[in-house]
């Protein structure tokens, strides 16, 4: 097969900048073939003089052959890609005056998986495929918003959709297999829930402009919560709550990313057994261990994650004389 690296550069290459691939093409390529619009094989420079009309046959390193039509040096028509050392087609691409307008990906039995048509420069309807040929999901998208989505059982049978940028979104695995629900609106993802193969959630998690934001939970495939986590646009802020056995084992403070503040830790989810203090991700001042009575039982100091005593901690944080 193409490789999966090569193959995802090509794609970005192609969806962003047309017919930029062709500097990637050339680091990859062994041998390459010129045809000229009446079939004949030609000379690249010859082909050059012509006006780059006609047709460009690549061979590349990994085994796969690219075809590439051409007018007036502009990418028109159709381009196919193959498989390694093979003659059978992974992806045909079309192009108008080095537009791409189409893009389809094939699995190695000739099946369709993946397509983008792209209606205008911001328009575009994706559709998936299960193995079996029949529909996995068909979108449309403005831009970066969802506007219209079907999504399909492998029995061909709806089971969700959006419609006008609201409404929710079953993605599954090539086999049916739920993997997520997403709820959109206004075109944009508000909520995304993952699942463990038994269908139990792995992750709840909701979303602002594409990025986290509010109170993301974790669960254990048994249903057990793992953390729930406080974020803000994209960032951990705020206390983070950690499970083990199903009870509260952690309350840790994060901000800007980082742990920052006084973490407290439990035994049986209430009684208190360590405070920790935290500075930009490391053990940074006093950390208190407790009895089951909580009495002080050990008090430990920390300096940017070093273990140190209460006073060499307090003379490495005197302020510096000023000069």
């Amino acid at each position: 097969m193409l490789s999966r690296s090569m193959f995802g550069s090509l794609f970005i290459s192609l969806i962003s900048a047309g017919c930029q691939q062709q500097s990637i093409i050339q680091e990859e390529c062994l041998d390459r073939s010129y045809v000229h619009p009446y079939g004949l094989e030609v000379e690249a420079d010859h082909w050059v003089q012509c006006g780059r009309n006609g047709q460009v046959v690549s061979f590349l390193q990994d085994g796969s052959r690219i075809t590439q039509n051409y007018a007036d040096g502009m990418l028109e028509g159709e381009s196919s890609y193959t498989f390694p050392y093979s003659s059978q087609i992974q992806c045909v691409e079309n192009y108008w005056h080095d537009k791409l307008l189409s893009q389809t990906t094939y699995d190695a039995s000739g099946m369709p998986q993946h397509a983008i048509v792209n209606s205008d420069d911001e328009i575009r309807t994706i559709t998936t495929w299960y193995p079996s040929g029949s529909p996995k999901s068909v979108e449309k998208y403005d831009r970066h918003l969802l506007v219209t989505g079907d999504y399909y059982t492998p029995n061909n049978q709806r089971d969700s959709w959006v419609y006008d940028g609201q409404g929710e979104r079953i993605t599954r695995d090539y086999v049916g297999n739920c993997i997520s629900l997403d709820t959109y609106k206004c075109g944009e993802l508000v909520l995304k829930t993952l699942f463990y193969p038994n269908g139990h959630p792995m992750e709840i998690a909701p979303y602002m402009d594409g990025m986290l934001h509010g109170e993301r939970k974790t669960y254990y495939d048994n249903g057990e919560p793992k953390a729930f986590e406080s974020w803000s646009l994209g960032q951990q802020n705020g206390t983070t709550v950690i499970f083990q056995n199903g009870e509260k084992y952690s309350e840790l403070p994060y901000l800007a990313g980082k742990k920052n503040g006084l973490e407290t830790r439990y035994r049986d989810g209430s009684v208190v057994t360590q405070e920790i203090t935290w500075l930009d991700d490391q053990m940074h001042g006093p950390t208190f261990t407790h009895t089951g009575n909580n009495e002080t039982m050990l008090c430990d100091w920390f300096y940017k994650g070093r273990l140190t005593s209460q006073s060499n901690y307090e003379s490495f944080n005197l302020p510096k004389p000023k000069n």
